[in-house]
């Protein structure tokens, strides 16, 4: 009758289950020397010479087998992150061109909006100065004041702070790293 050491199951790390359940069933080996870690029980044997479970386990380690199904895992594990990242991008292009034709929409419709406000402007202060082409004249003088005004703020850093937050829009919060 011989005697087994099965380790204890804190000493075993970084093993996979499969070769950890065999080991633990065909009577367990020293995964290291450090008495203070290695906590061991014994197990008999039966009778009779050599465990029958050897050579069925012998069978069952075959490394050609784990590696391909660790090939298989892998090969799994890289088409659904595929599949994940090509969701990630579509959504976030959707996402963006929602935003785009939201924008082109309210831009065309201010932009009408402001056009017949403007065209209205000019008309009532060409009337109350008795000339039409001096409210349009005015009406004009008043949007070189805001362009001008206009280019001094997006000179001055504005440009700088609307393209890093488009960019934090795009990335909506995702570290880059």
């Amino acid at each position: 009758m011989g005697v087994a050491r099965i380790p204890h199951p804190g000493a075993i790390s970084g093993i996979p289950p499969v070769i950890l359940r065999m080991a633990k069933e065909l009577g367990g080996y020293r995964t290291n020397n450090d008495p203070m870690r290695q906590q061991e029980t014994t197990r008999s044997l039966p009778s009779g010479g050599e465990d029958p479970r050897l050579k069925e386990a012998d069978e069952e380690l075959d490394i050609s087998t784990f590696a391909n199904g660790f090939v298989d895992d892998l090969r799994g594990y890289a088409r659904a992150e595929k599949r994940y990242l090509m969701l990630h991008f579509s959504e976030r292009t959707g996402t963006l061109m929602a935003k785009g034709w939201s924008a082109t929409v309210v831009i065309a419709c201010a932009a009408f909006t402001l056009l017949f406000l403007n065209t209205a402007l000019a008309w009532a202060l060409g009337e109350v100065l008795g000339s039409m082409p001096s409210g349009f004249a005015l009406v004009a003088g008043l949007y070189a004041l805001a362009l001008g005004v206009f280019m001094l703020v997006w000179r001055s850093g504005a440009r700088e702070r609307f393209i890093i937050n488009r960019i934090n829009d795009l990335l909506d919060g995702d570290d880059l790293s």
